[in-house]
């Protein structure tokens, strides 16, 4: 038995031949961990009254069972328990349709997996550990809410590219500790004190940049319209290269995923990393400024400009620098990642978004959305979390039946 104190980063959902897999992975006293629970049944809860009648869903497999748990009205409901969520969707699906009372059929299985462990961010863990290559690993453990103060790693990320569509020719990371320029060229032809690392084309270059941030292997990943054009950026390009875009911990790849409505925006999944974007994490943060262009809150915010001022002409002014003296370019993509870097660090946004976590139970680099911690333990006839420590017969029993809303 191995026992660590965490905070929560990234959690996951899958369907898989046993019921729905969940992956959660944290930041730990000892180094990364990775949570795997398997076997997990999706519920919602309908009244007790509601009809169903299986031949309008052929082959779905769902189990009734009567609780002594009431919705918000009063009215007593049933949990309806799935194999795997596919199944709860369909029902969901048909309910909306025919007018079928559901309760928290929208609730993602991760989500009320920790709602009903009263988890929002930090965490214990207690059972079997595994050590993996930079990481730990449970399967199915014990976990309850504790008192966690984070140090979370990080490293700031600009690219520099050859107008909307052209090929990337730099990237910089950075942190308190280190920075690195990767740039496309040859060092014999250019001089300079700056820490470049030169590659003969993008492919390369997106190759070798890959390598060391998985070495860094950062907690998060901050910059600036980070998820829209950075991430999204070498996500088109890594394709198009056929580079895996390995960004995620326990060698999983990252995505950046599209927007499901028009009013939402595109969703960031590196496992075992949380994306936090400057703009979105100032505005959540209550700050206000006339523009979130770059150069006009580090002016404001910290009384330094970019070593390119003019937004106008800007791409032109990139490609002469490729062109004329890629270790200026250099500079400027560098500098631009320290702005962000020491905009974070001026309006604290880091310790906001991990304050907010505790707070909320939202992910931590989730901007938006209505909050995560409901109170269940107002809920007439909720089953309170397992005993700790857990014993060997707590780690096979089903999670208690949650409140329904």
């Amino acid at each position: 038995m191995a026992s660590v104190t965490g905070f929560l980063l990234t959690r996951h959902w899958r369907d898989g031949p046993d019921g729905v897999e969940l992956v959660f992975w944290a930041h730990s006293n000892a180094g990364p961990v990775r949570l795997v629970f398997h076997g997990q049944q999706p519920v919602c809860f309908t009244p007790v009254d509601t009809a169903l009648d299986p031949a309008d869903l052929p082959g779905l497999r769902l189990e009734r069972k009567r609780l002594r748990l009431h919705a918000l009205d009063g009215r007593q409901v049933d949990g309806l328990y799935f194999h795997n969520q596919r199944d709860l969707g369909r029902l969901r699906a048909h309910a909306m349709e025919a007018g079928i009372p559901l309760y928290e059929s929208d609730v993602k299985p991760h989500d009320r997996f920790l709602m009903e462990r009263f988890i929002t961010a930090p965490l214990e863990v207690a059972g079997e550990a595994v050590e993996r290559r930079g990481y730990l690993e449970f399967h199915n453990p014990a976990v309850r809410p504790n008192a966690c103060d984070p140090r979370l790693s990080y490293v700031s990320l600009d690219i520099e590219t050859d107008g909307i569509d052209g090929e990337i020719l730099s990237i910089a990371l950075c942190n308190k500790d280190t920075a690195m320029i990767f740039m496309q060229g040859e060092e014999a032809n250019w001089s300079s004190d700056l820490p470049i690392r030169w590659f003969g084309d993008e492919a390369t270059l997106l190759a070798g940049f890959l390598e060391a941030f998985r070495a860094l292997d950062p907690d998060l990943l901050l910059g600036w319209n980070l998820i829209n054009f950075d991430l999204d950026y070498l996500q088109r390009r890594c394709r198009l290269h056929r580079v895996p875009l390995a960004f995620g911990r326990g060698g999983d790849n990252a995505a950046v995923l599209p927007p499901q409505r028009g009013s939402q925006t595109r969703f960031p999944s590196l496992p075992g990393r949380v994306a936090l974007d400057g703009i979105d994490t100032l505005r959540a943060a209550f700050w206000s400024f006339e523009s979130f262009e770059l150069g006009f809150v580090a002016e404001r915010l910290l009384g330094r400009k970019k070593l390119i001022a003019e937004p106008t002409g800007k791409i032109e002014e990139i490609r002469r620098l490729f062109r004329e003296d890629r270790p200026a370019l250099a500079a400027y993509n560098l500098e631009d990642c320290r702005l962000v870097e020491a905009i974070f660090e001026k309006a604290d946004l880091i310790d906001f978004a991990v304050q907010r976590a505790v707070m909320t139970g939202l992910p931590l680099g989730r901007q938006g959305g209505s909050v995560a911690a409901f109170d269940i333990c107002t809920c007439p006839g909720f089953i309170g979390p397992a005993p700790w420590p857990p014993t060997s017969a707590h780690r096979r029993r089903p999670s208690p039946a949650p409140a329904a809303m």
